[in-house]
């Protein structure tokens, strides 16, 4: 599990433990790292840094708003892919821009004083995809992790690149819906989340 914004941090690495995934997802939030910024293409390099075992399949799930501040994002899906890593971009939030808050709730100014507005870009997030020869999926569409746990499952299949050995539980616990997670249960996956501060509707 990788929370970024301006920098990633690893807050529970590629485990089969699902307690210690879980209690790194409780402790996850918008405190985990400070820097600011959204950079994804770091992000996504720190998610392929950790090693696995080889005939490990690995899946790199990315939640995001799609708003980056980096400029390495399709450069970084590209170059996972080509190791052998399946991607998946899940977009999380709307199309109407809303208003960043701080994790006390207060709204984000930026050096101009105004409040910060974010909404999702979906444009940067399927180009990405396509760069990494991978998928992306709106959070709130019926079937969305479905489509997610269908690529795990395709990265387990024997003879394929990337395939799996060995019966792994997924590392996706908590992020993926429980009727999602027994189908993602033959790969070794990680989930990347952006730490960005909760949004809420613009007043």
């Amino acid at each position: 599990l990788v929370a970024f914004r301006g920098r990633p941090a690893t807050i529970c690495p590629p485990t089969r433990d699902r307690r210690a995934f879980e209690d790194a997802l409780r402790w996850a939030g918008p405190t985990v790292t400070t820097s600011a910024g959204s950079d994804v293409g770091a992000a996504i390099d720190e998610a392929e840094r950790p090693l696995v075992q080889a005939g490990t399949a690995r899946v790199v799930v990315v939640l995001s708003d799609g708003n980056d501040t980096g400029t390495t994002a399709r450069a970084a899906a590209a170059r996972a892919e080509a190791g052998g890593t399946r991607m998946a971009f899940v977009g999380v939030g709307g199309d109407r821009p809303r208003a960043v808050v701080d994790a006390s709730g207060a709204a984000v100014r930026g050096a101009d004083g105004a409040i910060v507005e974010t909404s999702l870009n979906e444009t940067a997030m399927m180009d990405w995809a396509a760069a990494g020869h991978g998928i992306y999926v709106r959070a709130e569409d019926p079937g969305a992790f479905s489509k997610v746990a269908a690529l795990c499952r395709e990265a387990s299949i024997p003879n394929r690149p990337g395939h799996v050995d060995f019966p792994a539980r997924s590392s996706l616990p908590g992020v993926l819906p429980s009727s999602a997670e027994s189908a993602v249960r033959s790969s070794t996956s990680s989930a990347i989340w952006n730490a960005r501060p909760a949004r809420r509707a613009k007043r």
